[in-house]
C-alpha cells in the first residue's frame, strides 16, 4: 500500500513538472525517479505520522499542549467538564499577564463566537486543519468577525504556506483567496490579521501582549503542521517581555558633592 502511495505521487510530481523538465534534468545525469523516490518516502513516513496522531487525538482527546488558545476556551466551555484544558487556558492568561477581567473578556468573546457561528471544531486539532485547499474561492472563506482568534492565526499561515508553495498550481479563485487573506495586488490590507488585532486592542492587550499571543499560536502550527522542530509554545521563554516603563526603571543614583 506504502509502494503504491509513493508511485501515485511519484506520477502526479512528474505530470506537474513536465517532459521538458525531465528531460533536462536527466541530460545533467540527475537520477529522476531514484531522487524522488527518496524525497516522496520521507514525506509519506510524515504524513502517516500525522495522520495516526489525529486518528489518536480524535479518539482520546487533545492534549492540552497541542491545543491552540481558542480550542482550550471551546473544551473548557463547551466539553465534558475537562478541567485541564481551564487550568492550561488560565496558565497562558498569566504568561500574558492579563487581568482578571481581560481573561473574562477574551472568553466571553471567544464563547459568544463559539454559540453565535454554532461552531463545531475539527476534533483532529486547528493545527491540523487546512481552510485552503484548491477549489476555495474568496466566498468560501468565513468573515473576519466569525473566525476565533486562533482560526484567524491559521488561516494566514495557510495562505502565507500556499503563496510560496502552491503558486505554481492553484486555480484562479484559489489564489485569489490566498492574496485576499494575505492583502496582496488591489487590497493592500489583511483582514483576518486586522480583525485579530482589533478584538485584542478592544480588550486593551499591549503590543507584547499581542506579538506572544501571535508567536505562540504560530509554534503550535510550526510543530504540528509543518515539523519544524519541537519546541513547545507557551513557556516562559516563549514571552515577549513588556517594555520597561518610567514606574519600574531603575532611578538614577544621586551623585555625591564633596
Amino acid at each position: 500500500m506504502a509502494d503504491e502511495k509513493i508511485e501515485r505521487r511519484i506520477k502526479f510530481i512528474k505530470e506537474r513538472v513536465g517532459d521538458d523538465v525531465l528531460k533536462i534534468l536527466q541530460e545533467r545525469g540527475i537520477d529522476v525517479n531514484g531522487a524522488l523516490a527518496q524525497i516522496v518516502r520521507g514525506q509519506v513516513r510524515i504524513d502517516d505520522t500525522i495522520e495516526q496522531e489525529k486518528q489518536s487525538a480524535t479518539i482520546e482527546g487533545l492534549p492540552v499542549e497541542n491545543c491552540m488558545t481558542s480550542e482550550l476556551v471551546y473544551y473548557s466551555s463547551f466539553g465534558k467538564g475537562e478541567s485541564s484544558y481551564k487550568e492550561e487556558l488560565e496558565r497562558r492568561f498569566r504568561l500574558l499577564k492579563l487581568t482578571p477581567e481581560q481573561a473574562r473578556q477574551f472568553v466571553n468573546m471567544e464563547t459568544s463566537i463559539i454559540v453565535r457561528c454554532k461552531k463545531l471544531l475539527p476534533p483532529t486539532g486547528l493545527a491540523y486543519h487546512y481552510f485552503l485547499m484548491d477549489g476555495v474561492a474568496i466566498e468560501n472563506l468565513p468573515f473576519p468577525a466569525d473566525c476565533l482568534a486562533s482560526e484567524t492565526i491559521v488561516l494566514i499561515d495557510d495562505a502565507e504556506s500556499a503563496y510560496v508553495r502552491d503558486h505554481s498550481w492553484l486555480s484562479k479563485p484559489t489564489w485569489a483567496a490566498v492574496c485576499y487573506i494575505l492583502g496582496e495586488k488591489e487590497n493592500r490590507w489583511r483582514p483576518y490579521d486586522i480583525e485579530l488585532v482589533r478584538r485584542l486592542l478592544q480588550i486593551d492587550f499591549e503590543g507584547w501582549q499581542i506579538a506572544t499571543f501571535r508567536r505562540n499560536e504560530n509554534m503550535i502550527l510550526e510543530r504540528l503542521k509543518w515539523r519544524y522542530d519541537d519546541n513547545l509554545s507557551w513557556q516562559e521563554n516563549t514571552v515577549f517581555k513588556p517594555p520597561k516603563t518610567r514606574k519600574n526603571a531603575k532611578k538614577p543614583q544621586k551623585q555625591k558633592h564633596s
